[in-house]
């Protein structure tokens, strides 16, 4: 994602006491990234991309967007602590897209 993406994070995002911040250290530092990585569970939404990485404290953390390519917006609905399901979620994701 190179260049200027608008990024905003809804209330929910906020949910699991997690930051902004941390979310932009956990998505530039990711160390999983799959977009998308499972189909949407809202009908008529787009397909959510998923990362794994850092927070700022080094906690592993999920964050999860629509992301919209052509108009280059990020909006991160979920962050919290990462979980085992969800990181093999994502790493089947990105495998298949390799």
């Amino acid at each position: 994602m190179e260049g200027k993406w608008t990024i905003t994070l809804t209330g929910s995002a906020y949910r699991h006491d997690f930051t902004r911040l941390d979310a932009l250290a956990a998505i530039s530092r990711a160390r999983l990234a799959a977009d998308p990585f499972e189909p949407s569970r809202i009908t008529g939404a787009s397909d959510p991309a998923g990362w794994i990485g850092p927070a700022v404290d080094g906690t592993d953390i999920e964050v999860f967007a629509e992301v919209d390519h052509r108009a280059r917006t990020i909006a991160i609905f979920h962050i919290m602590e990462a979980r085992p399901h969800v990181i093999r979620t994502i790493e089947k994701a990105q495998k298949e897209r390799e």
